[in-house]
């Protein structure tokens, strides 16, 4: 049978076929072929993204930390880059300091309570046991970064605030190209099938 053809668009139009059975085939194989070739596209763009940021984040950092009310003795840094790494560190006088090589920025979890961002340099934190929301960082471009978007971010609901949010991220992306945050950021965007480039 005769059939007319539209070619589908990256907003994947119908497609119009005299051939009604056959136009249903073939929209689902086609569909189905841009959906995995978008897909696949948006993987290989964000990892691209992600070895740049790498290659300008890679070396040694060193935390100094001021614990306050923490009795002497020792705590637990956990950290992780490209795999989960734990060191054991002393604290002596609501003091200590750690140091350690990072392939990129690292979330890293400190005394089993407290959640920051460490990268290659000099990070100061300071941190209190009678307030576990209380959490001071400096030196850590990553984490002023993280604290900026959650800022932008806070109050929105995601079921309610959907595009809002959408356009926050995008827009942090384009204002913080070089950001590790951004690269998990572009993460979140690429999972969303509905969102466009």
């Amino acid at each position: 049978a005769h059939c007319n053809l539209l070619i589908y668009s990256l907003k994947s139009e119908s497609v119009c076929l005299e051939d009604k059975e056959y136009c249903h085939i073939f929209d689902f194989r086609f569909y189905s072929l841009h959906s995995e070739l978008i897909s696949v596209m948006r993987k290989i763009f964000f990892i691209l993204f992600l070895l740049c940021v790498q290659k300008l984040s890679a070396g040694p950092f060193k935390l100094t930390g001021t614990y306050k009310n923490k009795p002497d003795g020792q705590i637990e840094l956990i950290y992780f880059d490209y795999s989960r790494k734990s060191i054991s560190v002393e604290v002596k006088d609501g003091k200590f300091e750690v140091s350690g090589d990072l392939e990129c920025p690292a979330s890293a979890i400190l005394d089993g309570n407290y959640r920051f961002w460490i990268e290659p340099g000099e990070i100061y934190v300071t941190i209190d046991v009678n307030n576990m929301d209380s959490i001071h960082v400096e030196g850590s471009r990553t984490q002023k970064e993280g604290e900026e978007l959650d800022e932008k971010l806070k109050g929105l609901n995601a079921s309610d605030n959907e595009v809002q949010i959408i356009d926050i991220r995008r827009g942090f992306i384009k204002d913080n190209p070089n950001s590790f945050i951004s690269a998990g950021v572009l993460w979140l965007l690429i999972g969303n099938e509905n969102i466009s480039f």
